[in-house]
């Protein structure tokens, strides 16, 4: 080490040319990483989707979902499926164990889709497989207007779209809400009866009166020339004047328009979208991975402004998600901290060591900083809110190495050694020490890269950064701090100030903690006691909701078969919405989900009776408001308001979530094999948690029975008339539901053409004659058949196999999901519920799984400490003397959140278990000075006591700034990494402070004095000899 020092110093020049050059490189790097909001994540799901048209649920069940479970059930990896059987459809979402090879999983998936698909009933569609279900929207943009219809928004939405798909970075471009035209053929089935046709009929002759067939060719002097026969429709007027038939009566010929209506209509509503109640188009932008989104964002800002020039003034275009200006507030305010972090440190240290000293260790800052961009664009580790976060916590530590590199150099040249010498010999006699503290400190966070889970992969980026920095603060130290101080460093001035009023303070509880050893040690293990009491009535909380503006409201009719129910329901949230100050816009999907607007929103499958909203909150004006609302507090405020204003359905208020979604913090899953038993369960249980308290927003999504009518045929008279059960089926679905029989391309461009009847009531479906097709009778449907009112239920649900439903409750602000749980188990007697079983698959599974992962790493973490430790100090005993400290920094850690009224989070608790590998550092100063001075032949004593005093100033320095670069992020307000700085900042300052009491006193318990061990052993050799002597 000696031999690179004296390299850096003698070259220093092009040592500082050659640490120019890297912090130009990483200054490059920073410019050019990618950016993102939040980090992204492999997530293990997929969703299946099969269309059955016209199948009831229980079919779709039996033959359609059922069959999908079993091949998933063969996947490698495979955890569970959840299934929704609709009528007319089946949803799938397959879960594989974390850590399953996925991209080999969905390749198999796809393979066994393929060849399930011809196993499924013929009128099946194409199974329908999404294997990238996090994949996220990077923007959104409405464009509406009161005096707009659908078709003029859509094609502004289209040059739009045009305009923008150019740009660099941009992955793809969706737009949604557009109301499709189409032309419709609305047949009159008493007109219709009359003939000798059927619908079906009428279907296989609008699709024969518009094709196209290649002609071949024909030779024409000499030459072969292709032959073409144009007989495609082009007009109305033309299908208005297809031959149908003849008339049985008159024996004329008879028209398409002589029995049917031709006419362009707005195409059946699936799904729309509406921006603050007004009919809208959304134009959805998705971006590139591996981007720098700000980059793509301002070309995006450009393009949207020059097209907005162009546009009436009545047409509103809102950008209402604009992930890059989420991105460039969070690098802005990065950059902030990063500058104020720089400010404090260099104060505390210009307070603690001097002006050229502060300069000189506060080059450490920028410099690790820089160079470990490099190394994060190398690793593909993009700048986001996790590790933007992680720069922050590493700020106030990566000053620590140079601290005692310069506090050491100070120290050779105050008592004469030649300046060269000094800085050679200072950053050698403590490169061990140091590196030592780096490698606990890089050995406590490196098991966190590990964890096996969703929310381990989402904060990955956090422990890989730290040991990044941490790693070049320490090469930073060793080779451009000496040469630094070799240029600008001398002999400080005599202050004649003293030991100073703190360093006195503690070198006098020291001794006093030597005379009352008992006493000292009785206080520490009340002290641990109450904390072990604090931290156990701490409120757990596995993460917290996300720092935005935004929420969102699940809508969920009580009809499951009509949209315009859906959508009156929205109307009635939005005069609760429209009358709210703080309020900046709604964005609603109706018939279905929005686009992902963030990475942990969960899908909502299309379905004529959901509708969602994603709502932009005032949160300046929210803070100012009366009492200064929290968000959360804010969402149940509002959840009040729907719950008396909505009727016919459920309007649900919903914080979005980070990390993992869990959806409510409180599930009880039934599962079962008879839905009746399931439906009575989940009601009882739902008035059950109802009244436990802390629970908020009680709901099933257990779906009762829905009427419906079945046409029961007689299949023996059916099978007598020639008739078959595809001439009743396909006759009943294309009077009532309508089919596309073939495309008309016009001059504006393609429309469907779609035929159905004009049969609406059950008297029509009676009176309806269905053509057989063996022996071309047609007979009343009710003369082969009966109609029976029956009750179905709307979705049938399963989990690994099982029918199942979920029961579900929010926590009320101020209660936890861990206590209410409890709560409720308490209640529930299995024995009360036959043929129920139960499964709790909330927040505190979530918790009780992540937090064993982390006490794992905890252990792993703890090991690799002490194998540095023992490799340094070569001894049992002195790394278990500095391991004390762990105990000591969590008094702290678990009081400051206690006191501060913070919960017990994932990343809180992260932080707590990685200070470990940070505490230590203090300690194994102590301990290494110890061992010197006792080398050169001092009292244990003696040693403890000069330890402190010559060690205080770097001690409580790196400890201050490690704290100081906290601040900002403490004083940040964000709810998901407060609480761990507070953890980190008061577990490390109370470490620190019984560290310089309690380790020197457990030392010197210990350890004897150097003479007392010779004495002691010079009386084992005496003994030795004497028993020798008498042997012989």
């Amino acid at each position: 080490m000696r031999r690179w020092i004296e390299i850096a110093i003698q070259n220093r020049k092009i040592t500082l040319f050659l640490l120019s050059l890297l912090i130009a490189a990483g200054a490059y790097s920073f410019y050019i990483s990618p950016r993102q909001e939040y980090p992204e994540i492999n997530a293990p799901v997929a969703m299946i989707s099969v269309v059955y048209p016209g199948a009831s649920p229980a079919e779709v069940e039996e033959r359609v979902t059922s069959k999908i479970v079993s091949e998933l059930e063969e996947i490698e990896g495979y955890d569970y499926a959840y299934t929704y059987s609709y009528n007319s459809a089946s949803v799938t979402f397959l879960r594989l164990v974390y850590g399953t090879e996925v991209e080999s999983a969905w390749n198999d998936l796809e393979d066994r889709m393929d060849v399930l698909q011809s196993e499924l009933p013929p009128e099946c569609q194409t199974i329908q497989t999404n294997t990238d279900l996090v994949e996220t929207a990077g923007l959104m943009v409405t464009l509406s207007g009161e005096n707009y219809t659908y078709n003029e928004l859509n094609d502004l939405a289209l040059q739009l779209k045009d305009e923008l798909k150019g740009i660099q970075g941009v992955k793809r471009f969706e737009i949604l809400g557009k109301q499709e035209r189409e032309v419709v053929v609305e047949v009159n089935y008493q007109k219709l009866n009359l003939l000798g046709i059927s619908l079906r009929d009428l279907y296989g002759m609008l699709r024969a009166q518009n094709v196209e067939i290649p002609s071949g060719q024909i030779v024409q002097h000499g030459a072969s020339v292709n032959l073409r026969t144009s007989g495609r429709l082009t007009s109305l007027d033309q299908i208005r004047s297809l031959v149908v038939g003849v008339s049985p009566l008159t024996g004329q010929t008879v028209f398409l328009r002589e029995i049917a209506e031709v006419s362009f209509q707005d195409a059946d509503v699936s799904y729309k979208i509406l921006q603050n109640g007004e009919n809208a188009i959304l134009l959805t932008g998705y971006f590139q991975k591996n981007e720098n989104v700000v980059l793509v964002g301002d070309e995006i800002d450009q393009v949207i402004g020059r097209f907005q020039e162009t546009l009436p003034g009545d047409l509103k275009v809102e950008r209402v998600l604009n992930q890059p200006e989420n991105v460039k507030q969070s690098v802005n305010d990065f950059m902030m901290n990063l500058l104020q972090g720089v400010v404090f440190v260099l104060v505390v240290v210009l307070l603690g060591m001097g002006l050229k000293n502060a300069l000189i260790v506060s080059t450490a800052i920028p410099a690790s900083i820089m160079i470990s961009f490099i190394f994060m664009g190398y690793l593909g580790i993009e700048l986001h809110q996790i590790s933007i976060a992680a720069l922050i916590v590493a700020l106030g530590m990566l000053v620590d190495n140079a601290i005692v590199i310069i506090d050491s150099i100070q120290v050779k040249l105050d008592i004469g050694i030649e300046r060269a010498e000094a800085c050679i010999s200072g950053a050698r006699e403590v490169a061990v020490p140091v590196l030592t503290s780096t490698l606990t400190t890089i050995g406590a966070f490196l098991p966190f890269m590990l964890l096996p889970s969703i929310a381990g992969e989402y904060i990955a980026s956090l422990p890989s950064i730290i040991m990044i920095s941490l790693s070049v603060s320490y090469l930073v130290a060793i080779l451009v701090i000496p040469p630094l101080g070799y240029m600008f460093l001398g002999p400080s001035k005599a202050t004649g100030r003293g030991k100073g009023v703190i360093r006195l303070f503690f070198e006098r509880a020291l001794l006093a903690a030597f005379r009352f050893r008992v006493l000292t040690l009785v206080l520490v293990l009340a002290t641990l006691g109450f904390t072990i009491y604090a931290g156990l009535s701490l409120n757990l909380k596995f993460f917290p909701y996300a720092d935005t503006d935004k929420i969102y409201i699940d809508v969920r009719s009580e009809n499951a078969s009509s949209i315009e129910t859906t959508e009156a329901l929205v109307k009635d949230v939005h005069e609760v919405l429209s009358d709210d100050p703080l309020i900046l816009s709604n964005t609603t999907a109706v018939g279905g989900g929005l686009p992902k607007f963030y990475n942990t929103l969960p899908i909502v499958p299309n379905s004529n009776d959901k509708a969602q909203m994603m709502i932009r909150v005032d949160l300046e004006a929210l803070e100012s408001s009366e009492r200064g609302m929290t968000l959360e507090t804010y969402v149940a405020q509002l959840q009040q308001k729907m719950d008396q204003i909505v009727t016919g359905g459920r309007a649900t208020v919903k914080l979005l979530e980070q990390a993992e979604p869990i959806g409510a913090p409180v599930q009880l899953r039934l599962l079962g094999s008879d839905l009746d038993q399931l439906g009575m369960a989940s009601e009882r249980l739902q008035k059950l948690i109802s009244q436990v308290e802390g629970t908020a927003k009680v709901d099933t999504d257990f779906e009762n029975r829905v009427f419906e009518y079945v046409v029961k045929p007689d299949l023996e008279l059916v099978g007598n008339l020639g008739m078959t059960q595809y001439d009743l089926q396909s006759e009943i679905n294309l009077a009532l539901r309508g089919q596309a029989a073939t495309t008309i391309r016009l001059e504006d461009g393609d429309y469907d053409v779609v035929l159905r009847s004009n049969v609406v009531s059950l008297d029509d479906l009676r009176n309806l004659k269905i053509k057989a097709t063996a022996s071309e009778l047609k007979v009343p449907l009710s003369a082969v058949s009966e109609i029976v009112l029956t009750s179905e239920y709307a979705v049938i649900k399963s989990y690994k196999g099982d029918l199942a439903t979920v029961v579900m409750s929010d926590t009320a602000p101020g209660y936890n999901a861990v206590d209410i749980q409890k709560a409720i188990v308490e209640q529930i007697d299995p024995a009360d519920y036959p043929g129920i079983a139960f499964k709790f698959d909330g927040e505190n599974e979530k918790i009780v799984e992540n937090f064993g992962n982390i006490g794992s790493s905890a252990v792993l973490a703890v090991m690799l400490v002490y194998s540095v430790l023992l490799f340094q100090f070569r001894s049992f005993t002195q790394p278990l003397i500095i391991l004390l400290t762990i105990p000591l920094s969590a008094i702290g850690s678990f009081l400051g959140l206690y006191f501060l009224g913070f919960e017990l989070s994932f990343v809180a608790m992260l932080g707590i278990v990685s200070l470990l590998g940070i505490v230590v550092n203090n300690a194994i100063v102590l301990i290494d000075f110890i061992n010197t001075e006792r080398a050169e032949g001092k009292s244990v004593k003696t040693a403890c006591v000069d330890a402190v005093e010559k060690r205080f100033r770097p001690i409580m320095l790196t400890t201050i700034t490690t704290v100081i670069g906290l601040v900002p992020l403490a004083l940040s307000g964000s709810a998901l990494f407060v609480p761990m700085s507070v953890a980190l900042m008061s577990g490390l300052m109370v470490s620190t402070l019984l560290t310089l009491i309690i380790i020197p006193m457990v030392y010197l318990w210990t350890h004897r004095d150097n003479d007392q061990m010779t004495q002691e052993a010079q009386k084992i050799k005496e003994d030795l000899d004497r028993l020798k002597a008498s042997n012989d």
